[in-house]
């Protein structure tokens, strides 16, 4: 018997949850993404002189901060290989929050909106076991991401878009561009299952509609408190006007 074994070069040496990053998508996820052009070209530690957030950033900016008539129709949108490869690097480098924060932040410079459904779909993909008891990872955190979902549903920006149940790299399914709003994507990385294609794990920090169902309870509440307390008020005006009698 061979004592030799495979090991696969797609798999990131940083740590998350006892394993490696990269193994939050599946095999077949990772190796589409490390034979496609794009990654080859733009995403290698070489291309990139570097392979740290820092050396990231600026591509992300270049190809998803904004969407203009050179591009072509196909290029940086949701979904798509060019979204997938850049989201397949950020799992694999693992960037702390300090550094996530700074891409989320208004510029007068470029439209951050597809760069903000990049960065969800990363913390929804690579947290998704984070419990209220677990401790902080990198500055991120049970109660900070589950509070990032319920702003962005507040959020209706229009996006450029594969639709949200369609596998861009899947030959058997027709693929048009459609236009999606923010906050409907959000709403599918709390809800579903898999977002274009890729595997979303059960999470308990995404249930961004219990706590509207716990305010609407709050407040029936408060107002059979108040009822109970307009009858109890009637009954004693009522027994004080019988005993003056």
């Amino acid at each position: 018997m061979s004592n030799e074994f495979y090991i696969e070069d797609s798999l990131s040496g940083k740590q998350l949850n006892h394993q490696s990053t990269s193994l939050v998508v599946p095999q077949t996820f990772r190796n589409r993404v490390m034979s496609s052009m794009y990654y080859k070209v733009n995403l290698t530690p070489i291309s990139m002189r570097g392979d740290t957030i820092v050396q990231l950033i600026p591509i992300i900016v270049r190809d998803l901060g904004s969407l203009n008539e050179r591009k072509s129709p196909h290029m940086g949108v949701c979904g798509g290989v060019e979204f997938k490869c850049l989201l397949m690097k950020m799992i694999n480098l693992r960037p702390p929050w300090d550094q996530l924060k700074v891409l989320l932040e208004p510029h007068e410079s470029f439209n951050n909106k597809y760069i903000t459904v990049l960065i969800l779909c990363y913390l929804r993909i690579s947290y998704y076991f984070l419990s209220e008891t677990h401790s902080n990872e990198q500055g991120i955190s049970f109660g900070l991401l589950h509070d990032m979902m319920k702003k962005y549903i507040k959020d209706h920006r229009k996006l450029k878009s594969y639709p949200l149940d369609v596998d861009c790299w899947s030959q058997a399914i027709k693929k048009e561009l459609v236009i999606s709003h923010l906050d409907e994507i959000v709403d599918w990385l709390c809800e579903k299952s898999e977002i274009w294609g890729i595997p979303l794990g059960k999470c308990s920090w995404c249930k961004i509609w219990d706590d509207d169902d716990d305010d609407e309870n709050s407040d029936s509440g408060s107002d059979s408190d108040s009822d109970s307390d307009s009858i109890s008020d009637t009954d004693s005006a009522s027994n004080s006007s019988e005993s003056n009698e």
